[in-house]
């Protein structure tokens, strides 16, 4: 009887002993795929991060901030808020084309009638809200992918001295 519990004994054993090896090779496959999972959510993240909206940029020292943007069904309109502010000294901004295009590509142009002066004079650390009107002819767009102002900056000090530029807000979301 004796013999025969130890040759269970041994063989229960070496059982254990080849279990446990495919078990730490089952462990460093598993490892392994966690660490490909890891750079590959890392990389998702990167990904993720270049869709964020943007309702904040700053260029040539003037801030534009978008504060709101509304869709109104009835009219077929989507009204968009923003603040501008000038942080270095007082300026003469001129915003001459504003172009919105939607995920489908289709390209909207503002609405000046509706609209506030699109020829604003910045005093420093003065925020100004200026508000826009986009008609959208019967569409009713969830996401703008951009909203392009092309404007010149003029400071008061010398009004020879005129920068242009683009200012491009992107994927922003319209609540109707």
């Amino acid at each position: 009887m004796k013999p025969l519990l130890l040759i269970f004994c041994l063989t229960n054993f070496a059982f254990a002993q080849t279990e446990l090896e495919t078990l730490e090779l089952e462990n460093s496959n598993l490892k392994a795929e966690l660490k490909q999972f890891k750079t590959e959510n890392v990389f998702l993240r990167n990904v993720f991060d270049l869709n964020q909206p943007e309702y904040e940029i700053t260029q040539e020292n003037i801030s534009y901030k978008i504060t709101s943007i509304k869709g109104n069904k009835e009219q077929s309109k989507i009204k968009i808020s923003l603040l501008i502010e000038s942080i270095d000294e007082n300026k003469r901004l001129a915003m001459t084309d504003f172009e919105c295009i939607d995920l489908e590509g289709i390209i909207y142009k503002i609405n000046l009638n509706n609209s506030d002066d699109v020829y604003p004079k910045l005093t420093k650390n003065v925020p100004i809200k200026f508000n826009f009107t986009i008609d959208t002819l019967g569409n009713q767009p969830i996401f703008m992918k951009l909203l392009k102002i092309r404007n010149s900056i003029q400071p008061e000090s010398n009004l020879f001295l005129e920068k242009r530029g683009n200012i491009y807000f992107r994927d922003l979301r319209v609540s109707w």
